[in-house]
This record gives structure tokens, sequence and C-alpha cells, in this order.
């Protein structure tokens, strides 16, 4: 049973109760696909500049043309330095350096660093990925420190991969660390 403050009466929220904001001016459509048809009844509209949204959907390393998102699996190690409670993982520090490398050196699509935001959730995968990037212009953050902010470009660093939690999950996806 889900809050009585968003129950809709006659196919509408109590607009006394709910304040929907329908225009988004950062995502691309493909980003807001799902929350739009499943929770703002295809009411929100995209509003973000059409140029800049799409400016790398063309981007050669894509697997999906014109798809804005990539997902790139990597199989590294959950990894903790003896005194800290925060993970890392090696492996994936080296393919968002990849990443941003390749993005900084594409002439087509000319990113700047100032351009380019990283995120992780753990402050020991910011600290080894600030130690990887020498750009002081390339914001690289933990999701609290980010909130609010956007980029162009947003590489997000999930960290975790241990083979134990593939083995439980019902997913059929085998290598799911990183969303770039």
């Amino acid at each position: 049973m889900g809050n009585s403050l968003y129950e809709k009466q006659n196919g509408k929220f109590n607009e006394h109760r709910v304040t929907k904001l329908l225009k988004n001016y950062r995502s691309h459509e493909a980003i807001i696909k799902v929350s739009n048809e499943e929770i703002y009844d295809n009411e929100l509209g995209v509003c973000a500049d059409k140029l800049i949204r799409n400016s790398l959907c063309s981007w050669g390393e894509r697997p999906q043309k014109y798809f804005p998102v990539i997902f790139h699996g990597v199989r590294g190690k959950d990894e903790q330095n003896e005194k800290s409670p925060s993970f890392f993982n090696s492996k994936e520090v080296k393919i968002v350096k990849q990443y941003v490398e390749n993005l900084l050196s594409d002439r087509r699509h000319r990113v700047k660093p100032e351009e380019i935001g990283i995120i992780a959730p753990y402050r020991s995968q910011v600290q080894k990925i600030r130690k990887e990037i020498k750009q002081a212009e390339i914001k690289i953050e933990s999701v609290e420190e980010f909130q609010g902010q956007e980029r162009r470009v947003i590489i997000i660093s999930t960290v975790r991969s241990n083979e134990e939690n593939l083995q439980t999950a019902s997913s059929p996806i085998q290598n799911d660390s990183t969303s770039l």
C-alpha cells in the first residue's frame, strides 16, 4: 500500500499535495524513458538542448549507436586498505582512466576535462581514480559530494565486483561492476 499523498483520484494527483516537476533540462529522452512511463504518465518533457544532449550519441566507443549510456562490466576484485572500511577496485580504475583518455583524445567530439564528472560510492575509489587521472578540471567525487551537479559526461564507478555475489544473484549478467 502506497503513501496516501500520492494516490490519484479520477486519474490525477491532488495538486495541493503533490508538485510534479514536468520539465527535464538535463537528460536525454532515453535516460528518463522508464521513469516517464512508470511514474510520470508520459508527462515528463525533455527540454535539454538537443545539440548538447545528443552530442556524444555518435561517439565511436558506443556499443549501441544513439543510446546515451554505456554499461561496461568489469570483473575486478573488491579491495580494501588494512585500516579502512572503504572499498576500491583497481581494475575498474584502469577502465575509467581509459574512457577519460579516449574522450579527451577524440577530436571529433571535443570533450574538455571540465565537462567530465566521475562518481564513485566509496572514498577509497575516489582517491584511487584521482591518483590515476591527474587533470584537476575533471570532477571526481563521491555520490554525496557530486549531488546536484552536472557535466556533459558522467562516469559512474560502482566498484564492487565480488564473484560470490554473482553466484547468488538471480540476474543472468555475469559481470556487473561498472556503469559508464
